[in-house]
């Protein structure tokens, strides 16, 4: 629902391995998103949709500027540079419509463990290669 986490988002930190790692590095859109389906097309939710947000980003700045092209680290870090900072929110009592923060978030903590850097800006990452 707009620039919000939606309830079955998973959230940082990383514990499995122990090393509390920040996640998400940032995130897209994963929520009614318009997907084909076996006889056309319908809504669908999850990080299967938000991958490919994420996917088409990488394969505009790639276009945009092709030295990037592999560059991985490079290029993640464009995406998390220019990810538009989004934060949790500070009273997180009964309402349903909070986004509360974990691992020691605060209300102005950007990177968070709820949305990383935050939520993936194309054309300001495109913009940023083409020096604009």
């Amino acid at each position: 629902p707009g620039d919000r986490a939606v309830g079955f988002s998973s959230r940082g930190p990383v514990i499995v391995d122990g090393s509390q790692r920040l996640k998400p590095d940032l995130v897209a859109p994963g929520v009614d998103i318009r997907s084909a389906v076996i006889g056309g097309y319908a809504p669908l939710p999850g990080t299967s949709m938000a991958g490919p947000h994420v996917a088409g980003a990488v394969a505009l700045l790639w276009s945009a500027e092709p030295d990037l092209r592999g560059d991985v680290d490079r290029t993640r870090a464009i995406l998390v540079d220019t990810a538009e900072p989004l934060t949790v929110d500070a009273d997180c009592g009964d309402g349903l419509e909070a986004v509360c923060g974990c691992g020691g978030d605060g209300p102005d903590s950007v990177p968070n463990q709820v949305y990383g850097w935050g939520q993936l800006d194309v054309w300001a990452a495109v913009q940023q290669v083409l020096g604009e």
